[in-house]
């Protein structure tokens, strides 16, 4: 599915959409980080951007929060 059909689906699908607000450029930069590649892969920024303007188009709530303490442990193995 590509992400104009996804951040669609989310805007349709909930009134509140609340995303971490992730400096996806810097976590990218990061030496120590293994997940530099999949970051800019992933296209976070882009995926982002999209809810946020469609969310605001609709009508619907829109907000980002600071990722401080809002990593959750893993269901599979329990690390974080």
């Amino acid at each position: 599915m590509a992400f104009q059909q996804i951040s669609r689906t989310l805007v349709d699908a909930y009134d509140l959409i609340v995303m971490e607000k992730l400096d996806a450029k810097r976590m990218s930069e990061t030496r120590h980080s293994g997940l530099n590649k999949s970051i800019r892969d992933a296209a976070w920024n882009l995926m982002q951007r999209l809810i946020a303007f469609k969310a605001v188009e609709a009508g619907k709530q829109y907000r980002e929060v600071n990722p401080y303490h809002t990593s959750q442990l893993c269901s599979g193995c329990g690390s974080s």
